[in-house]
């Protein structure tokens, strides 16, 4: 009777050692997302982890809406998102420096929308078109060979953004004692080829080469969007303008103008003007 026991205590143990071990083998094999100190299973489209689709507006400011702590497991591994979009063209960008991933977008009826491959020497953005606004579901696997687990990060919506600067040269203007404005420049950068469309303006800096610097006081220097208000500064020697609006982004490829004057100015000033934009635009990586 005793030995009987003892063989079923072991036979217990036995079995709940298996099923044990059953569990770490699954688990360990299942893509998944880290999230609040734990692991988020989402190997399947049913478990697919819910994503914010990013804005302009959380680009521009900088806290783009990223998932970056995704895994893949093992070789044969699938993650599953899910993200509520809006219409118009969306931008996937997937970060996989350790392996090549198959990026697949599917509508809500379970259409396939898109697919692209993302990678090591790949583009890390792509873009395709959301027609009605819903649930869209994002599959993504490799064909691989993967022995421990390899992290990528993920966003959808509006791309990423990064900072530039383009610098604009004009022409020299005089100011005088009985002439303390100078002529208003106006110069288009519509269709400038290297500042990108989606150039956002940060900041503007109205720097430039003097003459006779110590003749004028009290500067200001003015810029605005053609045909809109003025941004001015004033300054012994630095004149900056802040232009940043997330919500109403003032565009960079379009007609500016530009004016200078001094409230005293000594026999004359001259200014050779040189602009500095600071601008936001896609980061096309």
């Amino acid at each position: 009777m005793k030995k009987k026991r003892i063989f079923t205590m072991v036979l217990i143990s036995s079995i709940c050692f298996l099923l044990f071990t059953s569990m770490l083998n699954t688990t360990a094999s299942a893509a998944y997302v880290y999230t609040d100190s734990q692991n988020v299973d989402n190997s399947t489209q049913e478990t697919a982890f819910q994503l914010t689709e990013n804005t302009i507006y959380d680009s521009l400011r900088l806290f783009p809406k990223r998932e970056s702590s995704c895994f893949l497991e093992s070789t044969g591994d699938a993650g599953w998102y899910k993200v509520n979009l809006s219409e118009g063209t969306k931008t996937l960008t997937i970060y996989a420096p350790y392996v090549t991933v198959t990026a697949t977008v599917f509508n809500s009826e379970k259409s396939k929308v898109y697919e692209n491959k993302f990678g090591k020497s790949l583009k890390r953005q792509g873009k395709f078109d959301v027609s009605n606004a819903g649930t869209y579901y994002i599959r993504i696997s490799s064909d691989d060979e993967i022995t421990e687990k390899v992290a990528y990060t993920m966003l959808v919506g509006a791309p990423d953004y990064t900072t530039k600067t383009y610098t604009k040269s004009l022409s020299t203007t005089k100011l005088t004692t009985y002439s303390r404005y100078s002529s208003i420049q106006t110069f288009d950068l519509s269709n400038v080829s290297s500042i990108p469309d989606s150039a956002i303006v940060k900041t503007i800096s109205l720097g430039g080469t003097e003459t006779n610097k110590y003749n004028a006081s009290g500067k200001t220097r003015s810029i605005c969007v053609y045909g809109k208000s003025w941004y001015r500064s004033t300054g012994p020697s630095i004149f900056e303008v802040d232009m940043f609006n997330a919500t109403t982004p003032t565009p960079l490829k379009q007609k500016w103008q530009f004016q200078h004057y001094a409230t005293s100015v000594t026999d004359s000033y001259s200014l050779k003007p040189s602009i500095i934009f600071t601008y936001m635009c896609e980061n096309n990586y």
